[in-house]
């Protein structure tokens, strides 16, 4: 949900500041000159630098500590954490010892590595390959159809606009790029800059909300139907309002509702999915696991951003067919997947 936040207010921030171009500062004399756009980046660039300076104010993990023979801090941290939930004196938390978890030394240089391989090689062989590869599979499709569309919507409010009787295919196909100018000498075509307005911000801000109300209820209908179901059919469900797209899209609202709800079915479907690698991989495992599970997820939305517009170029309907047929095979895919609702992990 916080996440969905973060989508909601970026459009906010950039309307706050790319609709005011005149905000041009002059430095050294007109050397350099600083834009609205550069600004935007500058306020984004603030977000992580206090993400890290926030991370300086939270605790160590217990576990780390307690792995490393630190126990007199881990309790301390534990007490803490016990002070801050209950509002009671972390000398009432009622744990008084914890167990011995210290790992054994860490090894340097090739043998660390030689160590780190050990570890990870149970990670590629039966039974777990099959259901990383699985599972690594289906992440690629979840986030080629949500990211995709995502990172693209932008482009395609502006280009779109806010005129209720202008389609999505009339903006986006090939032979509805503008002329060019009369006095146009140069070689190939000129950048086309599209002015956009408060509304084509504001479409952003309600496409990004729309995930709350899923995220919301996500949790309800994983415990009671399975996070493998929910992820079929949330996966089906965005791929028949995307492959509806080019057909009911026949204005800047209609595409709105639609990406709107298509997007929320695949943030629940790629929610849901990402908590079945923690309970379906042990414990020494789940780390490494999860992060090869997230790094085919970003490879999926690079595919997806690249393939975007080379298939816009073939006309309206294969960009947004290719995107629903993904979704479809993923769907079918996550039957394929064990049932981890409510198992024990281990």
């Amino acid at each position: 949900m916080f996440y969905t936040l973060a989508n909601t207010t970026l459009p906010l921030l950039a309307w706050a500041f790319l609709t005011h171009p005149e905000w041009d500062v002059e430095l050294f004399g007109g050397q350099i000159v600083i834009h609205a756009w550069n600004l935007f980046l500058l306020a984004t660039a603030l977000m992580p630098l206090l993400s890290g300076a926030a991370f300086v104010f939270l605790p160590e993990s217990p576990k780390f500590l307690m792995s490393r023979g630190r126990n007199d801090e881990a309790m301390a941290v534990f007490r803490r954490i016990y002070s801050m939930n209950t509002g009671r004196p972390g000398e009432e938390y009622p744990i008084e010892k914890l167990h011995s978890e210290r790992a054994g030394e860490l090894a340097g240089g090739l043998a660390a590595l030689r160590g780190g391989g050990a570890q990870l090689a149970p990670l590629f062989r039966a039974p777990h390959a099959c259901w990383l590869l699985l599972l690594c599979g289906i992440h690629v499709g979840c986030m080629f159809g949500s990211n995709t569309l995502r990172l693209w919507y932008p482009q395609l409010a502006a280009m779109i606009g806010n005129h209720v009787d202008e389609s999505l295919c009339s903006a986006i196909a090939p032979d509805a790029t503008p002329p060019l100018p009369a006095d146009w000498e140069g070689e190939g075509e000129p950048c086309q800059p599209i002015d956009t307005d408060m509304v084509t911000y504001l479409q952003s801000v309600i496409v990004g909300s729309g995930s709350i109300l899923t995220y919301g209820i996500g949790g309800m209908l994983v415990n009671k139907c399975g996070k493998k179901l929910v992820t079929a059919v949330c996966c089906w469900v965005a791929a028949a309002l995307i492959m509806t797209m080019p057909v009911l899209g026949a204005g800047a609202f209609s595409v709105v509702a639609l990406v709107t709800a298509a997007l929320a079915f695949t943030s629940l479907s790629g929610a849901a999915l990402s908590s079945i690698p923690v309970d379906l991989f042990p414990t020494d495992l789940r780390v490494m696991a999860l992060a090869i599970y997230l790094m085919t997820g970003r490879m999926g939305t690079i595919l997806g951003t690249v393939a975007f517009p080379a298939l816009m170029d073939f006309g309206c309907y294969p960009p947004f067919i290719a995107i629903s047929g993904v979704l479809i095979v993923c769907g079918a895919a996550c039957l394929l997947l064990p049932n981890t609702t409510l198992k024990r992990m281990e």
